[in-house]
Order: C-alpha cells, then structure tokens, then sequence
C-alpha cells in the first residue's frame, strides 16, 4: 500500500538548490540527481518504516548515488518530506 506524499517548500527549495549546483558542474547531472531522489521518495511511499529514525520523529533515506539525504516523518496515512 502507497501513502500520500507531502513534500513540505522547505524541501523543494533543497531540491532546487542541489539541482541548481549539480546542472552547473555538469549538464544533466540534476537530472539524473532528481531521478534519483525519486527512486528514494518512491521506496519511502511503499515502504515508510524503511529509513531509520535519526532526530526525533525525523526518518532518513539515503539518495542513491549522491551525499544526500530525505529526511521525512510518517503522519497518518501521509509521508511527509522536511527535507533533503
């Protein structure tokens, strides 16, 4: 069963901004960045208990490939997304 999915502003600014610094470096690079945060936020709305707690309620999931983390909490039926 997939929750919903809640990507609070603070986290897309995040996405924005590592995409941003990735394109920079190297035309589609964020792409494949954003694709890969995808694949994490897809295992965290089928499997929500996946990453561990770190901070509190906060959970974390590592983003393939890339020395980023989303770090969510699971709220009722929705997975909620802080940021990455």
């Amino acid at each position: 069963m997939s929750r919903s999915l809640i990507v609070r502003p603070r986290a897309e600014r995040d996405l924005a901004e590592a995409g941003l610094w990735y394109e920079t470096r190297q035309p589609g690079t964020a792409l494949y960045f954003l694709r890969c945060v995808d694949a994490a936020l897809a295992l965290i709305t089928r499997h929500p208990e996946a990453g561990p707690t770190q901070f509190g309620p906060f959970r974390r999931v590592l983003v393939a490939r890339f020395p980023f983390a989303v770090f969510y909490t699971i709220e009722g039926e929705a997975v909620v997304v802080h940021g990455v």
